[in-house]
């Protein structure tokens, strides 16, 4: 069969429903809306669909009469808007593109009868219906169909990014102190702010840009100490600030401390404050904690601290030289980064804590009184100055070492 005659065959069919445009488009129209029967109450947006409905059956039926290359072809601006449109009031992707299919099949059916009347031969009306069906496929799939989906992922991309954006807008008017609607607030954001806080700051252990599985793990941590889902937004893609309402610092930060691998979450806990103004602090302080771990780095004996433990520390983080001249100066020797050293300075840190029971401290560090009478002498030995004299800056400076470790550490 000779490709001209097929071709003559299909442009004067395509002119034909070209001429019957206004007909075509009820009957197409008219399926999208059994698609989508929500929109014929929806003005605006019907008047979308009938000229979305117009311009695809006037470019499909184009590109048949004048022989174009569907690969030349682009959707008009009204399918792109359409997908748009629809993504923004919320229908499914697979609900778009099962309507663009049922149409196209109507549009199939519609050139098979127009073709079986035209057609002088059963022959050319065969290779017609090929034909028609080989160009509208290719027009529908690479690019309608591929069209669609793309401004629909596009227009879902940048909704998400507008909501995200309007949630940290609304966290960060919380924290800057400036005159807010609280009400308003915790509607916005699905929060209660009158009632007893817990601020966390947290990265997930290996430091990678993973916002989605950073943001599970804020959740999972709720979910293991039988908290409520928490407040959690991003500052960028590697940090969450979260807040968990009438929680207990001691249980987040114990619960993240048995994460390992790549469940390893480094987190700061700020202390429990009510209200908004405990809103503020909170974070503040888990702030300035999550200062401890970042000034430790990836060397940072423990991934998680509370504010109660690590506050002072994380002050003294922010000049790592003074700080390392301090402890050298308050611990001597004992601050050298040697296992001997370390192992000395965690017995007379939990000594000390323990009123300086022998006893006590042996129980805790499962250890015989005598062996820790020993390693408290030798530490004592080791210190610059007696203990009795310097206790209050020997305590921070053992707390300092554990939190920071080698960063203020001395070189043996």
């Amino acid at each position: 069969m000779e490709v001209s005659a097929v071709d003559s065959l299909l442009m004067g069919v395509s002119r034909s429903m070209g001429d019957d445009l206004g007909a075509l488009e009820d009957e197409h129209l008219r399926m999208q809306l059994d698609a989508f029967p929500g929109i014929a109450a929806d003005p605006p947006l019907l008047a979308l669909m009938r000229t979305t409905v117009r311009d695809t059956l006037s470019t499909e039926i184009e590109v048949v009469a004048h022989g174009i290359d569907p690969a030349d072809v682009h959707a008009p601006p009204s399918v792109t808007m359409w997908a748009r449109r629809v993504a923004q009031r919320g229908y499914p992707l697979s609900s778009i593109l099962r309507a663009y299919q049922l149409e196209h099949s109507l549009l199939m059916r519609q050139y098979v009868e127009r073709i079986d009347a035209a057609s002088p031969s059963r022959e050319l009306a065969i290779a017609g219906v090929l034909r028609i069906n080989e160009l509208s496929s290719q027009l529908h799939q690479r690019v309608f169909l591929l069209q669609i989906a793309g401004s629909y992922d596009a227009e879902v991309d940048r909704l998400a990014q507008t909501r995200v954006a309007a949630h940290k807008a609304r966290v960060l008017q919380l924290l800057s102190g400036s005159p807010t609607d609280a009400v308003d607030a915790e509607r916005a954001l699905g929060y209660r702010l009158g009632r007893r806080h817990v601020g966390i700051v947290a990265r997930l252990g290996d430091g990678r840009s993973d916002s989605a599985a950073l943001t599970s793990a804020v959740g999972r941590l709720a979910t293991e100490i039988g908290a409520a889902s928490p407040l959690v937004t991003l500052e960028d893609e590697t940090t969450a600030w979260a807040w968990f309402g009438d929680a207990d610092a001691d249980d987040l930060v114990l619960a993240a401390s048995g994460w390992t691998g790549n469940d390893l979450l480094r987190l700061a806990a700020g202390g429990v404050h009510a209200d908004l103004s405990g809103f503020r602090l909170t974070h503040s302080e888990a702030l300035t904690a999550f200062s401890v771990l970042e000034a430790a780095g990836q060397d940072a004996p423990s991934n998680a601290v509370t504010f109660a433990d690590a506050g002072v520390v994380g002050i003294l983080s922010q000049n790592l030289a003074v700080t390392r001249a301090w402890v050298a100066s308050a611990l001597g020797d004992l601050a050298l980064d040697t296992t001997t050293c370390a192992r000395l300075r965690e017995t007379l840190a939990v000594f000390l804590r323990l009123d300086q029971s022998f006893v006590a401290a042996g129980a805790e560090l499962t250890l015989h009184r005598n062996t820790v009478k020993y390693r408290v002498d030798q530490a004592r030995r080791m210190l610059p100055q007696p203990l009795a004299t310097q206790r209050p800056d020997v305590e921070l400076a053992l707390r300092t070492c554990r939190l920071l470790g080698k960063v203020v550490l001395a070189v043996p």
